[in-house]
Protein backbone atom coordinates (compact mmCIF):
# COMPACT_ATOMS: atom_id res chain seq x y z
CA UNK A 1 0.00 0.00 0.00
CA UNK A 2 1.47 3.35 -1.06
CA UNK A 3 0.64 6.07 1.44
CA UNK A 4 0.36 9.81 0.89
CA UNK A 5 2.94 12.40 1.88
CA UNK A 6 3.22 13.71 5.42
CA UNK A 7 1.40 16.94 6.29
CA UNK A 8 3.24 20.30 6.44
CA UNK A 9 3.03 20.14 10.25
CA UNK A 10 4.60 16.70 10.43
CA UNK A 11 7.28 17.62 7.86
CA UNK A 12 8.31 20.58 10.02
CA UNK A 13 8.46 18.48 13.20
CA UNK A 14 10.49 15.79 11.43
CA UNK A 15 12.97 18.46 10.39
CA UNK A 16 13.21 19.70 13.98
CA UNK A 17 14.10 16.25 15.34
CA UNK A 18 16.76 15.55 12.73
CA UNK A 19 15.05 13.83 9.77
CA UNK A 20 17.50 14.21 6.89
CA UNK A 21 16.59 11.51 4.38
CA UNK A 22 16.37 12.14 0.65
CA UNK A 23 12.89 13.16 -0.56
CA UNK A 24 11.39 13.97 -3.95
CA UNK A 25 9.05 16.63 -2.57
CA UNK A 26 9.25 19.54 -0.13
CA UNK A 27 6.93 21.99 1.60
CA UNK A 28 7.64 25.68 1.19
CA UNK A 29 7.12 28.39 3.79
CA UNK A 30 3.39 28.53 2.97
CA UNK A 31 2.84 24.78 3.33
CA UNK A 32 2.60 24.18 -0.42
CA UNK A 33 3.88 20.80 -1.63
CA UNK A 34 6.51 21.20 -4.34
CA UNK A 35 7.94 18.56 -6.64
CA UNK A 36 11.73 18.38 -6.83
CA UNK A 37 11.40 16.82 -10.30
CA UNK A 38 14.41 14.60 -11.04
CA UNK A 39 16.45 15.61 -7.99
CA UNK A 40 16.27 14.57 -4.36
CA UNK A 41 16.35 17.02 -1.47
CA UNK A 42 17.18 16.71 2.22
CA UNK A 43 16.51 19.10 5.08
CA UNK A 44 20.24 19.89 5.14
CA UNK A 45 19.92 21.18 1.55
CA UNK A 46 17.24 23.74 2.33
CA UNK A 47 18.15 27.35 1.55
CA UNK A 48 15.23 28.61 3.63
CA UNK A 49 14.33 27.75 7.21
CA UNK A 50 10.68 27.70 6.17
CA UNK A 51 11.16 24.79 3.75
CA UNK A 52 10.93 21.17 4.87
CA UNK A 53 11.57 17.88 3.09
CA UNK A 54 8.33 15.95 2.57
CA UNK A 55 8.64 12.16 2.81
CA UNK A 56 5.77 9.77 2.28
CA UNK A 57 4.13 8.54 5.46
CA UNK A 58 5.62 5.06 5.13
CA UNK A 59 9.09 6.58 4.60
CA UNK A 60 8.78 8.60 7.82
CA UNK A 61 7.48 5.52 9.65
CA UNK A 62 10.42 3.45 8.36
CA UNK A 63 12.87 6.16 9.52
CA UNK A 64 11.48 6.02 13.04
CA UNK A 65 11.79 2.23 13.10
CA UNK A 66 15.21 1.91 11.48
CA UNK A 67 17.03 4.94 12.89
CA UNK A 68 15.38 5.53 16.28
CA UNK A 69 13.96 2.11 17.19
CA UNK A 70 10.53 3.73 17.60
CA UNK A 71 7.53 1.87 16.22
CA UNK A 72 3.77 2.38 16.02
CA UNK A 73 1.25 -0.40 16.47
CA UNK A 74 -2.10 0.20 14.80
CA UNK A 75 -5.34 -1.73 15.06
CA UNK A 76 -8.53 -1.66 12.97
CA UNK A 77 -11.60 -1.33 15.16
CA UNK A 78 -15.36 -1.06 14.71
CA UNK A 79 -17.68 -3.01 12.44
CA UNK A 80 -15.64 -4.46 9.62
CA UNK A 81 -12.51 -2.63 10.81
CA UNK A 82 -13.91 0.72 9.64
CA UNK A 83 -11.75 2.76 12.03
CA UNK A 84 -8.10 2.76 13.07
CA UNK A 85 -6.29 3.79 16.19
CA UNK A 86 -2.72 3.80 17.53
CA UNK A 87 -2.70 1.09 20.16
CA UNK A 88 0.95 1.47 21.18
CA UNK A 89 4.01 3.58 20.46
CA UNK A 90 7.17 1.82 21.56
CA UNK A 91 10.90 2.40 21.93
CA UNK A 92 12.33 -1.09 21.72
CA UNK A 93 10.18 -3.09 24.12
CA UNK A 94 9.16 -0.03 26.17
CA UNK A 95 5.70 1.46 25.67
CA UNK A 96 5.84 5.27 25.52
CA UNK A 97 2.29 6.11 24.46
CA UNK A 98 -0.80 5.51 22.41
CA UNK A 99 -3.70 7.53 21.05
CA UNK A 100 -7.21 7.10 22.37
CA UNK A 101 -9.22 8.35 19.44
CA UNK A 102 -10.45 6.78 16.23
CA UNK A 103 -9.41 7.72 12.71
CA UNK A 104 -11.46 6.96 9.65
CA UNK A 105 -8.35 6.19 7.59
CA UNK A 106 -5.13 4.29 8.16
CA UNK A 107 -3.18 7.30 6.88
CA UNK A 108 -4.70 9.73 9.39
CA UNK A 109 -4.03 7.34 12.28
CA UNK A 110 -0.42 6.94 11.16
CA UNK A 111 0.02 10.71 10.84
CA UNK A 112 -1.30 11.25 14.38
CA UNK A 113 0.97 8.53 15.73
CA UNK A 114 4.04 10.00 14.04
CA UNK A 115 3.20 13.44 15.45
CA UNK A 116 3.05 11.95 18.95
CA UNK A 117 6.40 10.21 18.39
CA UNK A 118 7.87 13.57 17.30
CA UNK A 119 6.57 15.15 20.48
CA UNK A 120 8.16 12.38 22.52
CA UNK A 121 11.53 13.17 20.97
CA UNK A 122 11.05 16.91 21.30
CA UNK A 123 10.27 16.54 25.00
CA UNK A 124 13.61 14.82 25.45
CA UNK A 125 15.47 17.61 23.66
CA UNK A 126 16.25 15.10 20.90
CA UNK A 127 19.37 14.02 22.79
CA UNK A 128 20.73 10.49 22.56
CA UNK A 129 20.31 8.35 25.66
CA UNK A 130 23.10 8.05 28.21
CA UNK A 131 23.66 4.45 27.07
CA UNK A 132 24.40 5.52 23.51
CA UNK A 133 26.31 8.63 24.62
CA UNK A 134 28.69 6.25 26.40
CA UNK A 135 29.02 4.15 23.23
CA UNK A 136 29.82 7.29 21.25
CA UNK A 137 32.44 8.28 23.82
CA UNK A 138 34.15 4.88 23.46
CA UNK A 139 34.13 5.35 19.69
CA UNK A 140 35.88 8.70 20.11
CA UNK A 141 32.97 11.04 19.38
CA UNK A 142 34.54 14.47 18.82
CA UNK A 143 31.69 16.39 17.28
CA UNK A 144 30.37 19.73 18.56
CA UNK A 145 28.07 19.39 21.53
CA UNK A 146 26.44 21.90 23.88
CA UNK A 147 25.23 19.46 26.55
CA UNK A 148 26.66 16.59 28.53
CA UNK A 149 25.76 13.92 31.05
CA UNK A 150 27.57 13.79 34.39
CA UNK A 151 27.47 10.15 35.48
CA UNK A 152 28.69 11.09 38.97
CA UNK A 153 25.43 12.94 39.68
CA UNK A 154 22.30 10.99 40.63
CA UNK A 155 21.59 8.22 38.14
CA UNK A 156 23.69 9.93 35.48
CA UNK A 157 20.80 10.89 33.21
CA UNK A 158 20.75 14.61 34.08
CA UNK A 159 21.76 16.96 31.26
CA UNK A 160 24.08 19.93 31.83
CA UNK A 161 25.00 22.87 29.60
CA UNK A 162 28.58 23.25 28.48
CA UNK A 163 31.26 22.34 25.95
CA UNK A 164 33.42 19.67 27.57
CA UNK A 165 36.10 20.05 24.89
CA UNK A 166 37.15 23.38 26.37
CA UNK A 167 40.33 23.46 28.43
CA UNK A 168 39.73 22.97 32.13
CA UNK A 169 36.25 21.62 31.57
CA UNK A 170 36.99 17.96 31.02
CA UNK A 171 36.27 15.29 33.61
CA UNK A 172 36.18 11.50 33.44
CA UNK A 173 32.53 11.46 34.56
CA UNK A 174 31.39 13.78 31.75
CA UNK A 175 29.83 12.23 28.65
CA UNK A 176 28.87 14.31 25.62
CA UNK A 177 25.14 14.31 24.90
CA UNK A 178 24.74 15.20 21.22
CA UNK A 179 21.41 15.53 19.48
CA UNK A 180 20.25 12.65 17.34
CA UNK A 181 21.14 14.66 14.24
CA UNK A 182 24.64 15.52 15.49
CA UNK A 183 25.32 11.90 16.40
CA UNK A 184 23.86 10.57 13.15
CA UNK A 185 25.92 12.98 11.03
CA UNK A 186 29.12 12.05 12.88
CA UNK A 187 28.43 8.32 12.54
CA UNK A 188 27.80 8.65 8.81
CA UNK A 189 30.95 10.76 8.38
CA UNK A 190 33.05 8.16 10.22
CA UNK A 191 31.23 5.28 8.46
CA UNK A 192 30.47 3.56 11.76
CA UNK A 193 27.73 0.94 12.05
CA UNK A 194 25.74 2.10 15.10
CA UNK A 195 22.05 2.83 15.52
CA UNK A 196 21.32 5.93 17.58
CA UNK A 197 18.37 5.25 19.86
CA UNK A 198 16.73 7.59 22.30
CA UNK A 199 15.57 6.76 25.83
Amino acid sequence: MELKFVSPELAKKLKEIGFNEKCKKLYNLHGELWDCHYAYVTNADMDSEGNSAAPKLEEAWKWFRDELNIDLWMSPVGVGGSFYHIENITVGDKRIGGINFLSKTFEHALEMGLLEACQYLHDRKTRVSLEYAKKLKKLGFDGPCEKYYDISVGNGTMLFDGDIDKDGFKHDSYVKAPTILEADNWIKEKKINLKIYVK
